[in-house]
C-alpha cells in the first residue's frame, strides 16, 4: 500500500521512472536471449525443465526483493534453503 501511494505521488507530480532507460535496455537484452533459452528448455526432460523454470522464477523474485532483503537471507543462511 505504501509503495503504491509513493508511485501515485511520484506520477502525480511529474516524476518519471529514473531507471526506465536501464529497464528498457535489460528487456531488449532479455528478448534477444529468449529464443536460445527456450530452445535449451525444450531439449530438457520434463523434470529438469520444471526445476530450471522454478530456479529462474526464484532468482527473479530474489532480485525483486532488493539488496537489503537478500543480504539478510545470506547472513542467516536462509537463502540456501530456497535452493
Amino acid at each position: 500500500a505504501i509503495f503504491e501511494f509513493r508511485e501515485e505521488c511520484l506520477r502525480e507530480y511529474g516524476f518519471k521512472d529514473t531507471y526506465w532507460s536501464e529497464k528498457e535496455d535489460e528487456n531488449q537484452a532479455a528478448l534477444q536471449a529468449l529464443p536460445d533459452l527456450l530452445a535449451e528448455l525444450d531439449k530438457m526432460d520434463p523434470d529438469d525443465r520444471a526445476l530450471a523454470l522454478i530456479e529462474g522464477l526464484l532468482a527473479g523474485n530474489i532480485f525483486d526483493w532488493g539488496s537489503k532483503a537478500c543480504v539478510e537471507l545470506y547472513q542467516n543462511g536462509a537463502i540456501l534453503e530456497i535452493y
